[in-house]
């Protein structure tokens, strides 16, 4: 290499890029010095930037409807596009008044549109009546980018030391399959 210490493999090595590839940026140090291995790119905006007026509309919004957010969660919680992100809950209640025992209604809303994606009345909210209703959804709708969901114990392991669960829940390793 250029002042003898490693050589051409070993520095791929280590960079973890092709002797041919290496072999072209030590040519280009050669040739205009080390500053000619730089990215092109560097200190111009990237293609994909959000205009400053549509970034500064999100944040006062953030801001004055979501003041316990932070930018991170913010971006977490809210998507773009119909069927990105879809967001599941199923609270029991007497639907039937005093017609019928109390059920939990199963709802998957669409984030972006609030559109109702579908609705399953079940005697009790538990992780094989949200495999059912995951399974017609997928069927029916495809994967979102992710669903978001509260602190049931159905979408969160209870122990830490759970034995063979790898900090998954029951639903998601059923999601993961």
């Amino acid at each position: 290499m250029i002042a003898g210490r490693i050589t051409l493999v070993s520095a791929a090595r280590v960079l973890g890029l092709s002797t041919r590839h290496v072999r072209r940026l030590l040519e280009r140090i050669s040739a205009g010095g080390a500053a000619s291995i730089r990215h092109n790119a560097i200190g111009r905006p990237s293609n994909n930037r959000i205009s400053d007026g549509t970034r500064d509309y999100a944040v006062t919004l953030v801001r004055e409807r979501y003041a316990d957010f932070g930018p991170t969660l913010a971006a977490e919680k809210r998507r773009e596009a119909y069927g990105e992100l879809v967001q599941i809950d199923g609270p029991e209640q007497r639907w039937f008044e005093d017609r019928g025992p109390p059920y939990s209604l199963l709802v998957f809303v669409d984030d972006a549109t609030g559109k109702l994606m579908q609705l399953r009345f079940v005697s009790s909210e538990s992780a094989f009546t949200y495999f059912e209703a995951l399974d017609l959804y997928l069927k029916r709708h495809g994967a979102p980018v992710a669903f978001y969901s509260d602190k049931h114990s159905v979408f969160r392991v209870a122990k830490k030391d759970a034995k063979g669960g790898q900090g998954m829940t029951q639903l998601g390793k059923h999601f993961a399959r």
